[in-house]
């Protein structure tokens, strides 16, 4: 939805092709996946067959195999169960008879021939590039591997305990998830023992590490061989192999959830809290999918280090539930995600061509959901890894430097970044294809964000910059008239923007400055200031009360001319709707960030600013 600014609004423009029709990337990947079923009737029992009369009785992990088949260990019937890309569905290994009036198998133990192996509590399963498949026996409380159709136990002696030593003696307490390296190590989620390793000659270790004994679930990252996302009740961190050191917490009490639907119990974000992870696949580096099981939900998530801080974005890719499942939430629908229901998933794994598979416990059913945009912001840290040194010399890659204001509780095509990409795409750009980056910053509005632009942006790595600033941020505790820059933050802006604009120029690199007004600026928007905040500040008895900074736009209009630094002031389209008898919310009523009405209406003039400049028609920087 596009919300009507009269003059202000991009017009709608003709997407071009060959035939007028064709579409571009980001228009064919929408933010929230499509839900289907893949297998699985619903019914409670054991029957392979096409995937429509296929019947499971709690498929739990699940993980893709190098031939394209799903693996599905059936936790309840003790099987382990193979989902072929059409759908069918075979068993690849487990004999136990049907007890307890049909709800579940015997659990016990037998190693030999695939069709007449016993499991106990199936949880998780691994295979392996050599065609052999690793299964973690819960409650045999050891490891198997299916080769050749045969069942052998291939680390652990069945007893419960925490011995480490050679494979065949060591003990495991409760083994949950499986992951490998690139070295073909393989490593087990064993909680309260942590994680266990075993190498690749048979030895088994416990590693340790920062919160090592809650792990409950692990996601091997695709572009880092030796990075492991772990996961517990309340954290997902990533894991260094090599230093045993673990970075990026995103927690899971996280609150930024997308498109809570109306009548839901929400938080004062207005938005559902996630529960714990039951299981977890990474995308790469930094993004990751997760079942909530608590929720009946599959989310996204996303954690990189940005200033002084870490910054977490969270999405929730199928209907958002209530606090938890049991208010009502779960259930069965496929279609769109923010319709599609699910019930108590415990297993996820993405494919090849980035769908991504869950195994719907509660529903009896493996699911699918479509590929989907997972844009998100970056930090300055993962520019060596998301940005390669030599850009794609048909892509004109545009960083949209700002604060949490330019992403917040978005999806792609809703965010600042997005929306201009998409503009920009419906109209002729010549032969290089923009592509919009947003780099996030918590403190963006200091002087680090320059230093940021002018160390890690000027060297070919993108080619324009284009710099978000709001009146309010410049009042931050970072922001030039903040404490940082107590007097004379004007020269501290105009001389900062001056040289970090001589230093792009240097290079070949436009710079744009975006000023806009922020929520205080509109006190009727800025619901959430007169909230008290916290006792009276200690030094001067004053309230905690917003400050209103209309009086710093001329001084701040004219330090940035002073800078010389190209600029796009959105001042007077900002007010020109907010002043409109059908104006819509600028900002979020509870925090300052920008509403959907306020990202469109600075996307679209910046959509229009760089149609005017063409700067991809410009000759490629070296």
């Amino acid at each position: 939805m596009r919300w009507p600014f009269g003059a202000l609004a991009l017009p709608l423009l003709v997407l071009w092709g060959a035939a007028g029709t064709a579409q571009t990337e980001t228009d064919a990947l929408p933010d929230l996946p499509t839900v289907t079923t893949l297998a699985g009737s619903g019914e409670l029992g054991i029957a392979d067959g096409p995937g429509n009369r296929s019947i499971f009785i709690a498929p739990a992990g699940i993980a893709y195999g190098r031939d394209g088949n799903l693996y599905v260990a059936d936790r309840e019937a003790q099987r382990i169960r193979v989902v072929a890309p059409n759908g069918d569905v075979t068993t690849l290994a487990g004999a136990a008879p049907l007890v307890n009036l049909g709800i579940g198998a015997g659990g016990s133990f037998r190693d030999g021939p695939a069709a007449q192996a016993y499991f106990n509590m199936p949880t998780a399963v691994l295979p392996l590039d050599d065609g052999s498949v690793l299964v973690a026996d819960r409650l045999n409380f050891c490891i198997r591997m299916i080769r050749a159709g045969v069942v052998s136990t291939f680390a652990g002696d069945r007893i419960r305990g925490t011995r480490d030593g050679p494979r065949g003696t060591a003990e495991f307490w409760a083994p949950m998830a499986l992951a490998t390296d690139a070295g073909g190590n393989v490593y087990v989620a064993d909680p309260p023992n942590g994680v266990r390793k075993i190498d690749r000659s048979g030895n088994i270790s416990t590693l340790k590490f920062a919160g090592s004994r809650a792990v409950i679930a692990l996601a091997r990252v695709p572009q880092e061989p030796s990075t492991l996302l772990v996961a517990s009740t309340s954290l997902v961190q990533r894991l260094d192999l090599g230093t045993l050191t673990v970075d990026r917490p995103f927690p899971l009490e996280f609150t930024f959830d997308y498109g809570a639907p109306a009548g839901y119990p929400v938080n004062r974000e207005g938005l559902t809290a996630s529960g714990p992870v039951s299981a977890l696949a990474a995308f790469r580096d930094g993004d990751f999918v997760y079942t909530d099981a608590l929720d009946s939900a599959v989310r996204l998530g996303q954690t990189t280090v940005g200033g002084k801080t870490t910054i977490d974005y969270g999405r929730v890719l199928t209907a958002v539930p209530p606090e938890n499942a049991s208010l009502g939430s779960a259930g069965f629908r496929d279609g769109p995600g923010n319709q599609a229901l699910v019930d108590e998933p415990l297993g996820i794994a993405i494919a090849a061509d980035g769908t991504v598979a869950i195994a719907d416990t509660g529903n009896r059913r493996i699911r699918i959901l479509s590929t989907f945009n997972h844009r998100t912001h970056l930090s300055a840290e993962d520019l060596g890894t998301e940005l390669p040194a030599k850009p794609d010399p048909h892509e004109f890659r545009i960083a949209l430097v700002g604060n949490s204001y330019v992403w917040w509780n978005q999806g792609w095509h809703e965010s600042i970044a997005g929306i201009t990409e998409d503009d920009i795409l419906k109209s002729a750009h010549g032969d290089r294809r923009p592509k919009v980056i947003p780099i996030m910053r918590q403190g963006i509005p200091d002087m680090m964000a320059l230093n940021l632009i002018e160390n890690q942006l000027s060297d070919g790595v993108v080619d324009m910059v284009v710099l978000d600033l709001s009146t309010y941020a410049q009042m931050g505790g970072d922001g030039f008239a903040g404490p940082a820059y107590p007097t004379g933050w004007q020269k501290a802006l105009s001389d900062g923007l001056a040289a970090t604009s001589k230093t792009l120029r240097a290079a070949g690199i436009p710079l744009l400055v975006i000023d806009h007004p922020g929520a205080s600026d509109f006190a009727d928007e800025f619901e959430y200031a007169h909230i008290p905040k916290g006792p009276d500040a200690p030094d001067t008895g004053v309230p905690n009360e917003p400050t209103n900074v209309q009086h710093f736009h001329d001084e701040y209009e004219a330090a940035l001319a002073a800078s010389g630094a190209p600029t796009l002031d959105l001042w007077p389209a900002f007010l020109e709707a907010y002043s409109s008898v059908d104006r819509q919310p600028l900002f979020d009523a509870w925090d300052h960030h920008l509403s959907l009405a306020g990202r469109e209406l600075v996307a679209t003039n910046l959509a229009r600013r760089l149609l005017e400049l063409q700067p991809w028609n410009a000759a490629p920087h070296n």
